[in-house]
């Protein structure tokens, strides 16, 4: 995932997902989640860029939607 400002110029890369990156998720003022084709969901501090979470699916498949209820549920 390439983070990038206003001016298209990269902050940083994160490369913690070992696959295709195929749906990111704003639903908080301070997080973000992001789901792979490497079967896993994360959740990203967006002040440090850092990953705070993994959930790793049972399920295997590719997720093309995340969707958030509150601050505490992402679906």
């Amino acid at each position: 995932i390439k983070i990038v400002n206003t001016a298209l110029e990269i902050v940083t890369i994160l490369t913690e997902h070992t696959s295709m990156v195929s749906v990111i998720c704003d639903y908080s003022k301070d997080h973000f989640a992001s789901a792979s084709h490497d079967y896993l969901i994360k959740v990203w501090n967006k002040n440090t860029y850092e990953c705070i979470a993994t959930l790793s699916v049972e399920e295997k498949g590719c997720y093309t939607s995340l969707s958030y209820l509150d601050e505490n549920l992402l679906l």
